[in-house]
């Protein structure tokens, strides 16, 4: 197998500058916590609390009155219980930043290998439109592997909230509209029709079912959707 360029993993700064440059004050942010959670919270009640006591024997090492350290050691408890909850919270919007980059890195550079035809930069999705066709000459072994890698991608998107529909022609043979419903996804089984073109666009605007002219539909067409007021 010959390797190219595209093929060289990235080095390890090169992914932490990047991880930098997609969110920088929530990295600032992340660091700022790691840093006081590390040494400051350690660190400053006990200066505190010395600088106290050594007001209260009579000598003054920090030149601060026994009120101003009081209030001191209120305000840095208090910074301690509110780092107590956004902490872990930006720990974790962190984390999801992370995530989702490393995603979109990993899916530009499989790109060719995944999909026929793709164009763009992937970013955040509006809305996804899902037609399955699988060769007919496959076997038993690679229809297995393909189904359990589309129900692990539409796995992926549902678990998003993205809008998400299903769709196929209705000559489309055979149907894959059991394999929508079995992953939670609105299906369309007559994308061909001016009927079936508009449940799509309502599917991607919310509505949830089985729509379509085949047995398999629960109705035509969905229920008109109410305008969200302001």
């Amino acid at each position: 197998m010959n390797v190219t360029r595209g093929d060289r993993r990235p080095r390890p700064l090169w992914v932490v500058w990047r991880l930098i440059a997609h969110r920088p004050w929530l990295f600032a942010a992340h660091l700022l916590f790691i840093t006081a959670a590390a040494y400051a919270m350690p660190l400053v009640p006990g200066l505190i609390v010395r600088g106290l006591l050594d007001r209260l024997g009579g000598v003054s090492t920090t030149g601060l009155s026994s009120t101003t350290l009081l209030w001191l050691f209120a305000a840095l408890v208090g910074v301690e219980v509110a780092s107590r909850f956004l902490g872990p919270l930006i720990v974790m919007t962190m984390r999801q930043h992370a995530e989702v980059l490393q995603r979109r890195n990993l899916l530009e550079r499989v790109r060719g290998h995944l999909f026929s035809r793709a164009s763009g930069n992937f970013q955040t999705l509006d809305g996804v439109i899902v037609v399955r066709d699988q060769p007919q000459d496959m076997g038993p072994v690679q229809r297995s592997t393909a189904a359990r890698f589309e129900s692990a991608l539409i796995g992926g998107v549902t678990a998003t909230r993205t809008a998400a529909v299903g769709v196929e022609a209705t000559d489309a043979e055979p149907s894959s509209i059991s394999f929508f419903q079995s992953n939670d996804l609105a299906s369309v089984d007559d994308v061909d029709q001016s009927a079936g073109k508009l449940a799509a666009v309502l599917a991607l605007l919310g509505a949830e079912g089985s729509f379509g002219v085949k047995g398999s539909a629960d109705q035509l067409l969905p229920d008109l959707l109410a305008p969200h007021r302001k």
